[in-house]
């Protein structure tokens, strides 16, 4: 058995970065090394204004151990002064006003695993799973510090699936411009729930299969038959009544099918510019040649690192991400494009001959290396990111 502790942090955009890179540094130099400590996940909300930390300890008494610890107090004053030279980061921060057990619903909850199916849901509702990714980043986010409801919830799972929900509606109508993004469906027709035939068809559907159906069939149908939640439970995700779900089940249904029979696919990306198609090249090179000092030679000076479901760092601090990769045998990579965008693919040892297990996606600017999204953490964006593999 262990005890959760939660650290919420709310941060200006511009200092998050060195908030944490402090955190980090934190965690490594001295929290990781206090008896009873087991683990912990830090979390940045996609407005990134927020940042969570999810630990594990053996017990509350190690937990009290850390907080008295002789390095807490250097680690307060340093937390302003990392953020912008003075203490005015502290002012915003307030670490002990934040620090607080889980919400009650969400100790029922297993997080690890519950990631992949969530992201699999989000990935079909918006037709991303980059942009799903952080759905699933900002609804955890809201799920950690999320006030204790007057009463105990029902369905704790459900609840982060209706928080994803809203939230992959509230993109798709920053998408179209819409005011609202519910589609009419009567609620007379009433669909065979328990079509297995229909299960199969919505498991290999395409992703722009789904995106071509309203919100509210394509919610019914992942949902439903493609992660196996009951009706009433769909109901409640979507906020809606039994026999709706039904209806935008069965129209969801005949409306793949439709899609099946006419061949839509995933289409076809543009080609790269072939400057950038050097640059991919030359860190595919460098990285499979183990020159990380190469490597570092190519990144921006303001680069940013979003190491997926573990941290983010930015400037200088993003060289020593290539350390992991230094000390780890075996891994292959090679160029190529997911969602249309530069990505280095990589097959860990063991896996599938010509089949990336996951992807590292680069942004440029002026010639260097601006972005680097690594999901090396969060694998199960593979399963479903429609990737070109560009090796010759």
């Amino acid at each position: 058995m262990t005890t959760t502790l939660i650290n919420i942090f709310t941060v200006a955009p511009e200092n998050l970065d060195r908030l944490v890179a402090l955190l980090k540094e934190g965690t490594a130099a001295w929290i990781s090394k206090v008896p009873g400590f087991v683990s912990s996940s830090l979390h940045v909300s996609h407005d990134e204004r927020r940042v969570v930390i999810y630990g594990q300890w053996r017990s509350a008494d190690a937990i009290a151990a850390m907080r008295t610890h002789p390095a807490m107090p250097a680690y307060f004053e340093r937390e302003g002064a990392r953020a912008d030279g003075s203490h005015h980061l502290r002012r915003r921060v307030d670490h002990r006003r934040m620090t607080r057990p889980p919400p009650p619903a969400l100790q029922s909850l297993d997080l690890e695993r519950l990631r992949p199916r969530l992201h699999r849901y989000c990935t079909r509702m918006v037709g991303s799973v980059l942009d799903a990714e952080d759905i699933v980043q900002d609804a955890l986010v809201r799920v950690l510090e999320s006030p204790v409801p007057d009463r105990p919830i029902d369905n704790p799972e459900g609840w982060l699936f209706r928080i994803a929900h809203n939230l992959a509606l509230d993109l798709l109508r920053r998408r179209a411009r819409a005011p609202d993004m519910r589609d009419e469906d009567e609620v007379d027709l009433i669909a065979d729930a328990h079509d297995e035939q229909a299960r199969r068809e919505a498991t290999s559907a395409t992703l722009p299969a789904f995106m071509r159906l309203p919100p509210a069939q394509r919610g019914a149908v992942i949902l439903f038959d493609v992660l196996d939640y009951s009706a009433d439970e769909v109901s409640a995700i979507l906020d809606t009544t039994v026999p709706a779900v039904k209806s935008a089940l069965q129209r969801g249904r005949g409306r793949l099918r439709e899609l099946a029979g006419h061949g839509i696919d995933a289409g076809r990306h543009a080609a790269l510019p072939d400057a950038e198609t050097r640059l991919l090249q030359r860190y595919v090179d460098l990285f499979n040649a183990r020159d990380f000092d190469a490597l570092r030679e190519m990144l921006a000076a303001d680069v940013r690192l979003d190491l997926v479901n573990r941290l983010r760092l930015q400037g200088g601090a993003v060289g020593e991400y290539f350390t992991r990769y230094g000390q780890s045998q075996g891994w292959t990579a090679w160029p190529g494009l997911v969602e249309g965008r530069p990505a280095v693919l990589v097959r860990q040892p063991g896996g599938a001959a010509g089949r990336p297990d996951y992807f590292v996606v680069l942004g440029w600017a002026d010639g260097r290396v601006a972005s680097i999204r690594d999901f090396l953490f969060a694998r199960y964006a593979m399963q479903d990111a429609a990737y070109v593999s560009l090796a010759t």
